[in-house]
């Protein structure tokens, strides 16, 4: 379910200029730069870097890697994070048609968000990039995979927070707008 190049070239870029946590946990390994979490094969070819990975963790254990700070065998529990994400009221959302540079908007009934289309390119979802998210906060990932199980869950992203009120930004139309635009 991920799109394994560009998975690698992301967590490289993000080695060199950030963290990287890395969980053992069956199946895989959870990897995550704080703002997107990923289940990926324990084969993956990332993993043999071994100046990236001096070693893996075992078994229900998170590292943390960095270029700047170093390997360190500690980091937070990022399954009992997806955990806590999964217990919350989730509904479907998906991906509209509608870009703006890298932002991306994603839409149910109820709520209207965006997220980075360069997190999606992660994933091998051609078109159908639907997700699940808790409608009741702004502030809820957007989970892909099963919505009851955490074994089953590929890919959490975290949406965009976007300020309208930058000039950069001032292309963007207004929300009412982008639901018409999606609904037509």
């Amino acid at each position: 379910m991920i799109n394994e190049s560009a998975v690698n070239k992301h967590f490289k870029k993000v080695w060199r200029d950030g963290q990287i946590l890395v969980e053992n946990s069956d199946p895989g390994y959870l990897i995550s730069d704080t703002i997107l979490i990923l289940r990926v094969s324990k084969d993956l070819k990332l993993f043999n870097d071994r100046a990236l990975f001096p070693e893996l963790p075992p078994e229900n254990k998170c590292y943390t890697y960095s270029k700047l700070r170093g390997f360190q065998k500690d980091g937070p529990k990022i399954e009992e994070l997806m955990k806590r994400f999964l217990k919350e009221d989730l509904a479907e959302i998906q991906a509209t048609p509608w870009r703006y540079e890298d932002a991306v908007l994603m839409h149910n009934n109820e709520k209207y968000l965006f997220v980075n289309q360069r997190f999606l390119n992660l994933l091998n979802l051609v078109t159908n990039h639907i997700g699940y998210n808790n409608t009741k906060r702004t502030d809820s990932p957007i989970i892909y995979g099963n919505s009851k199980d955490v074994k089953k869950v590929f890919a959490v992203i975290m949406p965009l927070q976007i300020d309208f009120t930058r000039e950069d930004y001032s292309k963007f139309p207004h929300i009412p707008e982008l639901i018409e635009e999606t609904k037509g």
